[in-house]
């Protein structure tokens, strides 16, 4: 499966650092690499004088599923402009069949 960027985001993005490496273990919810975006806030000064000034925040994307890294689609340094794949991920299980909660092939816990 390729795991595709979300659409809410603040695009542009620039990729700091890949935190897992092809091979590894990635459970769901868990930081896959980090990155920073730009935007312009308005600041003031205590005395009512506001003005706009770019700040840099940086974040890290977590994974939407479980599963092992089978290869990073960008790179250190990648400035991405909008919603891409960014790595190929093997799912043990899709959990294509739920019932209750509950995944009906494997049986984990899909209210998490």
């Amino acid at each position: 499966m390729l795991l595709r960027l979300s659409t809410s985001l603040h695009y542009p993005i620039t990729v700091t650092e890949l935190l897992k490496r092809p091979g590894d273990t990635i459970q769901q919810g868990e930081a896959i690499f980090a990155y920073y975006y730009r935007t312009t806030v308005t600041e003031g000064d205590g005395l009512g004088n506001k003005h706009d000034v770019l700040k840099t925040f940086p974040t890290r994307f977590e994974s939407a599923v479980d599963g092992e890294l089978v290869a990073w689609k960008v790179r250190e340094g990648a400035v991405i402009e909008g919603p891409i794949d960014i790595a190929e991920i093997h799912e043990p299980c899709s959990h294509e069949v739920q019932f209750g909660g509950m995944c009906a092939n494997c049986g984990k816990d899909m209210t998490e």
